[in-house]
């Protein structure tokens, strides 16, 4: 695991996460566990599109990559009084979920949709 390389790819990923993620993450009138789904499928589908060089990134960086942005994106975008509930949740049920997510992606077809990233390519 190249641990600079993933904090480059959280920090771009970060500046082109959809203003619907934060908006979502923002409304206190969304409960936490729409919040933390969409959370962890919008990042873990940027983050099976992405490509470095001619290889995709392994399982284990893609999930380091997606709980460290998630984590990320409810610090700086969560309610105050809700973001250490909203915390504590996502670190509990974010490794199972991202488990899940992976089940069903492999069980099922998955269109794959391209979104832009200023550094790394996609698929």
């Amino acid at each position: 695991m190249n641990s600079a390389r993933n904090d480059e790819i959280i920090q771009d990923l970060y500046a082109n996460i959809s203003s619907d993620i934060v908006e979502i993450i923002e409304d206190p009138s969304v409960c936490d566990f729409l919040t933390l789904l969409d959370i962890v499928c919008n990042i873990c589908a940027m983050v099976e599109l992405l490509q470095i060089g001619d290889g995709k990134l392994k399982g284990e960086d893609k999930k380091n990559i997606v709980i460290r942005l998630g984590r990320i994106l409810i610090e700086k975008h969560s309610p105050e009084e809700a973001k250490d509930t909203i915390l504590a949740t996502f670190d509990e049920t974010c490794d199972i979920a991202i488990d899940k997510i992976i089940f069903f992606a492999k069980n099922n077809k998955v269109l794959k949709k391209k979104i832009k990233c200023s550094k790394f390519c996609l698929v």
